[in-house]
């Protein structure tokens, strides 16, 4: 499976199983999410990839926003929103 920053993860373990989140930064064994709500940019959580379903989505212009650094806590709640009302 390929993680990608900008891509939509469930949790699967945790107190947040069931969560949709962005991935922020990806590593070996890890993903940086966050939600905009609970898991903002400024305080956003690492995940282990086994505790994380891939959504194989990438909501438009999140990741060049992302890499622009131009990407809000706004976007990330309107791009999981729209998300979850068109699936």
């Amino acid at each position: 499976m390929n993680y990608e920053k900008g891509m939509l993860v469930r949790s699967l373990m945790g107190h947040d199983a069931g969560n949709i989140y962005i991935i922020i930064e990806e590593s070996a064994d890890t993903v940086t999410v966050a939600n905009g709500r609970q898991k903002t940019l400024a305080k956003p959580k690492n995940k282990k990839k086994k505790h994380v379903q891939l959504i194989k989505y990438k909501p438009e212009g999140i990741e060049a926003r992302l890499n622009e650094g131009r990407l809000t806590d706004a976007d990330l709640v309107f791009a999981i929103r729209t998300y979850k009302e068109n699936s």
